[in-house]
């Protein structure tokens, strides 16, 4: 049976195993930048299937991990593992599961102001 996420505010989770989760996907891409990127695309209102294609772009193959806490991914989406909270689990998630999971993310975000890129983007040239 595949697993049912309801949409949620990512501030108010009770879930302990999912409030592992979401805290690890907030940290987003092995890229940097990537919070510009993710809120560029999601502002685009694209479908679910959409979504979960450019997370499967952006993470590619790897991996991370640290404080009890460790994702590996590839093409077929993400498995996590976490010591912490007990008991220990490990969740694979599709790409589609990943992507749910970001709308919450993303939705907790401040409005993105573009000026503020432009600034990052002029600052980085400059060396600053």
């Amino acid at each position: 049976m595949e697993e049912q996420l309801l949409l949620f505010d990512a501030r108010e989770l009770t879930d302990p195993q999912e409030e592992a989760i979401i805290s690890l996907l907030s940290k987003g891409s092995p890229f940097g930048r990537w919070e510009c990127r993710f809120m560029q695309f999601w502002q685009r209102g694209e479908t679910t299937q959409a979504k979960a294609k450019f997370l499967k772009g952006e993470f590619g193959i790897g991996g991370c991990g640290g404080e009890g806490v460790f994702a590996r991914w590839d093409a077929n989406g993400m498995e996590i593992d976490c010591a912490t909270p007990q008991p220990e689990f490990t969740r694979r998630l599709s790409w589609t599961d990943v992507a749910k999971r970001f709308d919450a993310i993303v939705a907790s975000w401040e409005p993105f102001d573009r000026s503020e890129e432009a600034e990052e983007g002029e600052r980085d040239r400059r060396g600053l």
